[in-house]
């Protein structure tokens, strides 16, 4: 009922007769507010579905799974934290902060982070959890991930036109290297948030990462 639920509702907001309504009627700002709002309650939801789920094992648990996880999550989480503190033209963007194409920040070498991120979650948690709950759970978000940037691109595209995103995009990667990088806010607060999923995933999770290391 939950993945329904939150299938549902992401495919009517994939459409731009809903979705155009939906800005009209709550402005942009509304709108980014609401469906971010209803996400993740969903996301909330499903979660709690899944874990009260009985186990059905579809492969053996995979060491190296957890160990790429505890290693990769930082990144993931940063990229996070880009998507929505960061200005991003060519993508879903959150921050309502002007573009400077001449420091792009992250967008300058990742045009999707959030994709990206959520990609990299649901991709490796998939691989780690290896069950029949896991599988339905992080294998449509992974899904979404993988479909998600051309329909974001395309999005940009209607936006602001193919022209100017192609103005941007050249001078974002004429850039200087340190300008293409994560902001220092970026980077803090994408650590500080790894360093608490960490600490409070035992507890609300009921299964500790660090606890399945080799």
């Amino acid at each position: 009922m939950a993945l329904t639920v939150f299938l549902g509702t992401h495919a009517i907001a994939a459409l731009p007769g809903a979705r155009g309504a939906l800005r009209r009627r709550l402005g942009e700002g509304g709108y980014l507010v609401g469906y971010s709002g209803l996400s993740l309650a969903l996301l909330v939801w499903l979660t709690v579905a899944t874990l009260g789920s009985p186990f059905v094992a579809l492969w053996p648990p995979q060491p190296f799974a957890a160990v790429l996880l505890v290693a990769v999550m930082p990144g993931a989480l940063i990229l996070l934290v880009a998507a929505l503190t960061e200005a991003n033209p060519f993508s879903l963007g959150f921050s309502g902060r002007t573009f400077d194409p001449r420091r792009p920040q992250t967008c300058g070498r990742v045009a999707h982070p959030l994709f990206m991120a959520f990609g990299l979650w649901a991709g490796l948690h998939l691989l780690a959890n290896g069950d029949v709950a896991g599988a339905l759970y992080f294998g449509p978000l992974l899904v979404l991930a993988l479909v998600g940037p051309a329909v974001a691109s395309a999005k940009a595209k209607a936006r602001y036109g193919a022209v100017q995103l192609d103005l941007w995009r050249r001078a974002a990667r004429a850039a200087s290297p340190t300008a293409r990088l994560p902001a220092l806010r970026t980077w803090i607060g994408g650590l500080l948030l790894y360093g608490a999923i960490l600490s409070l995933h035992g507890p609300l999770i009921g299964l500790d990462p660090r606890d399945m290391l080799p």
